[in-house]
């Protein structure tokens, strides 16, 4: 029924994988530390200091295009205890104004 060999499996199969996998985190490192709102204004200080990635406090309401960190921290509250999600985000908002 299936004409395709064992071998020629593995390759079509790890080709993909390259392409799927480790060419977006190649090429695509930026999504990780994309500052979004800092492009609507690129000439405001403040707004760095508070929203940038690179120079700044990082406070974004969407800080990362990469799903694995998304789906790590908690975005998922299925996964993890809730004690541990409202301790995030009770951490998150201390920090914020240490």
């Amino acid at each position: 029924m299936y004409t395709l060999s064992r071998e020629r499996f593995f390759i079509i199969a790890f080709a993909a994988m390259v392409v799927y996998f480790f060419f977006p985190g190649f090429i695509f490192q930026a999504l990780s530390v994309f500052s979004w709102i800092t492009w609507i204004a690129p000439n405001n200080v403040k707004l760095d200091a508070v929203c940038g990635m690179n120079g700044g406090m990082g406070f974004n309401p969407w800080p990362s295009f990469d799903w694995n960190i998304a789906y790590a921290s908690s975005y998922v509250p299925l996964t993890i205890p809730t004690f541990t999600v409202v301790n995030i985000a009770v951490s998150t908002f201390v920090g914020a104004f240490m």
